[in-house]
């Protein structure tokens, strides 16, 4: 089974993301491509998904687009802020 992004579902230059960081206590990791892992960091993910948002509508757009429809915390969290905006 091929391994993709959590967030955009990109199968391209997978790393293990801690959904929490480190810094803030985060030990599980998740599947992520390197373009959300390193833009993410330390951010929480609300936030990012929120700078993420305002700063690179394409990565915005393809995190919408992979997430539709799922049941998981980001994808609760796309809705929600999809619904405030």
């Amino acid at each position: 089974m091929k391994r993709v992004c959590v967030y955009c579902g990109s199968g391209r230059n997978i790393e293990a993301e801690h959904v929490q960081a480190r810094c803030r206590g985060g030990v599980t990791t998740k599947p992520a491509c390197r373009k959300c892992n390193r833009s993410k960091g330390k951010k929480r993910l609300r936030s990012w998904l929120i700078w993420t948002k305002n700063n690179n509508s394409y990565r915005w757009k393809r995190i919408i687009s992979w997430n539709k429809g799922k049941r998981s915390q980001i994808a609760k969290q796309i809705r929600t802020i999809k619904r405030i905006s």
